[in-house]
C-alpha cells in the first residue's frame, strides 16, 4: 500500500486530474463513475512511481473496488 504517499485519480480517457487523496485508516475512498477508466498514481520521496489503471465496465451497481499500490525502491529491482 502506498503508506503517506501521494495518491492522484485520473481521467484515463484524457489524463485529467481527478483529485489528490489522502490515506485514511490505512485505505483511500474515491467516488467513481460507472463505464468509465481511471489511472491512480502514487508518489513518495525516495520510491519510484507506482501506476494502476483500471476502468468501472459492466459494474451495474455501487460497489468497493480494492487494489494495493506498492511502493518500490530502487535497490529493490533487479536488472538482468
Amino acid at each position: 500500500m502506498a503508506e503517506n504517499g501521494n495518491v492522484v485519480l485520473y481521467d484515463d480517457r484524457n489524463g485529467f486530474e481527478l483529485g489528490q487523496y489522502n490515506l485514511i485508516n490505512g485505505q483511500y475512498f474515491f467516488d467513481l463513475e460507472p463505464e468509465r477508466g481511471y489511472k491512480l498514481t502514487s508518489k513518495k520521496d525516495g520510491y519510484l512511481e507506482t501506476q494502476l489503471v483500471f476502468n468501472t465496465d459492466n459494474r451495474t451497481s455501487s460497489d468497493t473496488l480494492l487494489f494495493d499500490l506498492m511502493l518500490i525502491t530502487p535497490e529493490n529491482i533487479f536488472y538482468a
